[in-house]
């Protein structure tokens, strides 16, 4: 008597991949998944279909309670077919294909100071993470003072970058001029610190 096999229910499979934006694209996975392999963008290639043009995955954040990876590329062409390979996750290659969208210009959508000297700014669009996190992209003043500043962070699930300074006194509007980013866009935010 042959007894049948059942296949793996909990091996990694892509389901489906899609492109958010013109850089953002996301891999949705069934199965389990280990978060190091998830996150290495060795394990990704992402080339345009019936074409040699290859675009690099730059990071790869893995979101356990969806079962997604969101990797951040050099940029898609809109209106192309491209073909995601998954290597190293599941028991084989896996592919998928999605449309490339166009890069959407940023924009500043709000600033916010929460305590300790930080100011929140809300992107939309296609940031370049290492323009959104290099500190020379924004200058803070206070009237005509210039403050510092220490840190740039960008959170790729917002679309935030929190950017670091001195304090900011409740009370007291500031001025940050975005630079390299967001086209010199300039906005104002209240402090939040107390003296």
């Amino acid at each position: 008597m042959i007894v049948p096999t059942m296949a793996n229910t909990d091996e990694a499979k892509i389901e489906h991949a899609r492109a958010e934006t013109g850089i953002r694209v996301w891999a949705q996975f069934s199965g389990n998944i280990d978060i190091s392999l998830a996150e290495d963008t060795d394990n990704y290639v992402i080339k345009e279909y019936n074409s040699d043009y290859e675009v690099d995955v730059l990071k790869a954040y893995y979101y356990e309670e969806e079962n997604k990876v969101l990797l951040i590329t050099t940029g898609l062409k809109a209106g192309r077919a491209f073909k995601l390979t998954v290597t190293n996750i599941g028991p084989n290659e896996m592919s998928n294909y999605f449309a490339g969208r166009d890069l959407v210009e940023p924009s500043v959508k709000e600033a916010n100071a929460v305590p300790g000297g930080k100011v929140i700014l809300t992107f939309g669009g296609d940031l370049d993470i290492e323009k959104a996190e290099d500190v020379n992209s924004y200058l803070i003043k206070k009237d005509s003072n210039v403050l510092p500043v220490y840190s740039a962070i960008y959170c790729t699930e917002t679309n935030t970058v929190e950017v670091a300074s001195d304090s900011f006194l409740m009370g007291n509007v500031y001025s940050i001029l975005i630079q390299y980013i967001a086209d010199g866009y300039k906005t104002l935010f209240v402090g939040f610190d107390t003296p």
